[in-house]
């Protein structure tokens, strides 16, 4: 099972758009925020499903901020991070994960790419795909789910 995550377009719909139809081989997309309003429309133009949730800059939207979604048996906590402190911070997201049992935290916010497990806990974030700090480009990201619940994980750079 291959998920796509992207997170932070702020707004670049064909940048998105981009990445979805030309990343071979996606189950899920699953997007962490800050550009949902282009999120909902590529969803409708190309009939993918797109499991996404809003961010601090998603303003009046009706997309909840979070959620816990199963793949694979693998219980996925997806959010933006805003409410959890994730820029300064990232002890709440964990207590939070521990709390819904997660096997995986995907958040953005950031817009830094991080990947690091803790206590069998993957935090992974895709950075942002306009320009993720500490990057000369923009970033996202890729897990797989593999035989036995194996995870793999790589962020991946964007050649603009």
């Amino acid at each position: 099972m291959r998920l796509l995550i992207i997170s932070d377009s702020h707004g670049n719909k064909d940048l998105v758009k981009k990445i979805i139809l030309e990343t071979a081989k996606v189950d899920y997309v699953l997007f962490a925020g800050d550009g949902i309003k282009e999120i909902k429309q590529i969803s409708r133009e190309t009939d993918i499903e797109i499991i996404a949730v809003s961010g601090n800059c998603d303003y009046f939207s009706e997309v909840p901020s979070e959620r816990l979604i199963v793949i694979c048996g693998k219980r996925i906590f997806l959010t933006h991070g805003h409410k959890y402190n994730v820029k300064f911070e990232l002890d709440k997201l964990y207590y939070r994960a521990k709390e819904l049992k997660a096997d995986i935290v995907i958040f953005g916010h950031t817009h830094k790419p991080v990947s690091f497990t803790e206590e069998d806990v993957l935090f992974f974030n895709p950075g942002s795909i306009l320009l993720s700090r500490g990057r000369k480009t923009g970033t996202f990201g890729l897990i797989d789910i593999g035989e036995g619940g194996k995870v793999h994980n790589e962020i991946i750079e964007l050649n603009k």
